[in-house]
């Protein structure tokens, strides 16, 4: 299924991203209950710091900004104040940036779509995942450890992942070989999808660092290997550019449609939506993406 969308649609979140997405033992207790300026939720394990109090754009609805470190690596954890952890079941959203950014991404070019996440009484994550480790081994074992964290805090009935560029190419990792359990299905806008083909389309300079240069583990790497039966039963919403103004960056036709046309065979949903603005990401994504979940909910 395609969609066409009206091309006046919005400013970047980011420019060209080249890719990212941690506990263990010795989860800290529960801390004493919070000061009113603390917010409504407890401090959580690990807590480094936190923004509370805060209030979502358009649904009005409190939370709390919270930064953590889960085994070395920072995320930032966007909490409603409906949610109460350990005990209100709640979705969780995986935000996935770019390797040349951060968990810092919650704080700007994903904070829009984030809020919305808040706006449904769900929780909104963004690691720095090794920051420009891709799909390396750096990389893996930061999202095992960080579904380890939430599934230890938080009551989670589903979990999605939303991408954006180069991020994608983690977060297919993780849904094509089940890296993390009770994943609902992926929203990839404009995003990285075949790991080889973005290695050799400009992408090296920083990929080849992440792999140690070992061309032959990039391939291994490479979440396109993933068999068509990966896919199976999985649901997919794929945000690309088309002409006349074509995203060259992340080429669809080795991204986000190659994903579609391998998958749409099996998965429960592949889905299409176009926009004419390049390689910047269109406003309308984030309540697309909030629909797409819903559809897609347990």
């Amino acid at each position: 299924m395609t969609e066409t969308s009206d091309p006046r649609a919005g400013l970047s979140r980011r420019g060209f991203v080249t890719a990212g997405a941690g506990l263990a033992a010795g989860v800290a207790l529960w801390g004493a209950q919070p000061a009113p300026a603390h917010g409504a939720t407890p401090t959580l394990p690990r807590e480094k710091s936190r923004i509370g109090n805060q209030t979502t754009a358009v649904g009005k609805k409190p939370y709390d900004n919270i930064q953590v470190d889960i085994n070395g690596d920072l995320a930032r954890i966007f909490v409603p104040h409906s949610v109460t952890p350990s005990s209100t079941t709640t979705n969780v959203v995986w935000f996935y940036h770019a390797p040349n950014s951060s968990s810092e991404a919650m704080n700007a070019g994903f904070k829009w779509n984030a809020e919305y996440v808040v706006d449904q009484g769900w929780v909104a994550i963004c690691q720095d995942a090794g920051g420009g480790q891709w799909t390396n081994s750096i990389a893996e074992k930061a999202q095992r450890d960080g579904w380890t964290y939430v599934k230890s805090v938080f009551k989670v009935r589903d979990n999605f992942l939303r991408a954006t560029s180069g991020g994608g190419a983690l977060a297919c990792g993780v849904y094509a070989t089940k890296a993390m359990p009770q994943v609902r299905g992926l929203y990839l806008c404009n995003g990285v999808y075949d790991l080889w083909k973005c290695y050799q389309q400009g992408g090296g300079p920083s990929i080849g660092p992440a792999f140690g240069n070992n061309e032959k583990l990039i391939q291994e790497r490479n979440p396109a290997r993933a068999p068509q039966s990966a896919w199976k039963g999985t649901n997919i919403r794929v945000v690309v550019s088309v002409e006349p103004k074509r995203d060259t960056l992340v080429p669809p036709e080795d991204h986000g449609l190659a994903l579609v046309n391998k998958a749409g065979p099996v998965a429960s949903e592949a889905s299409v939506r176009t926009h004419t603005l390049g390689h910047t990401q269109p406003d309308w994504v984030s309540s697309d993406s909030i629909a797409a979940f819903k559809r897609w909910r347990s």
